[in-house]
């Protein structure tokens, strides 16, 4: 069923010609869906052509979907659309002009839903994509459970839950054993470096400086 004929004085390149005249075949229907075309080997050698250009015409074919390479089975068509021709059209002298189809409308008994707009607008998220929701009820309820942490003042250290936290981290991560009252949580590295200064202030003023 397949018959390749190369030219190679045309100038077209030769895996050009095999993949012109497979393209061909398969829009003319001479190849049906599940026939295996030549191996690459065979093909070479009843084209006297190089492996490489059966390949790359093989490529070309797998490229656009009309053959597929199976393994252990070879290359097998799956293209399986025919080029119909259009019908001519033989113009009859005085003929009346055809009749104009008028579109099917939708009765008013027939119930089509009503579909939601699709936002498509760039660079602006669907403002309904959020699930606000969700959001709110998962506010309302973090704030029903703390509501105690805007009415009451805590320990100067920080929030105990954060202390216990980072008590937590340091264990796993640092191999640190200590407790929430021995961590203070501060607002940034000045504070730590004011705090730090206090200390050894006061540390100097309670203790005897030693020297040789």
């Amino acid at each position: 069923m397949l018959d390749i004929h190369l030219d190679p004085l045309s100038g077209t390149p030769l895996q050009q010609q095999i993949f012109q005249t497979i393209h061909q075949a398969l829009l003319q229907g001479e190849l049906p869906v599940g026939y295996r075309l030549p191996s690459i080997r065979e093909l070479s050698r009843n084209l006297n052509v190089a492996r490489i250009t059966v390949v790359m015409a093989y490529d070309k074919l797998i490229q656009n979907g009309y053959v597929k390479s199976r393994p252990g089975i070879g290359y097998e068509v799956v293209f399986s659309s025919v080029l119909q021709k259009a019908p001519q059209v033989t113009p009859i002298a005085n003929a009346r002009e055809p009749v104009k189809l008028m579109p099917v409308s939708v009765g008013q008994d027939v119930y089509s839903p009503a579909t939601p707009e699709l936002y498509c607008r760039l660079g602006v998220p669907a403002p309904h994509a959020f699930p606000w929701p969700s959001w709110r009820k998962w506010n309302n309820s973090a704030s029903n459970s703390k509501h105690h942490l805007l009415t009451r003042y805590h320990s100067p250290q920080g929030l105990l839950s954060l202390r216990t936290e980072l008590v937590r981290f340091l264990r796993l991560t640092r191999g640190i054993e200590t407790r929430p009252e021995n961590v203070i949580v501060i607002n940034g590295i000045q504070e730590g470096l004011a705090l730090f200064a206090q200390l050894f202030i006061l540390n100097t003023k309670s203790c005897k400086i030693v020297t040789e």
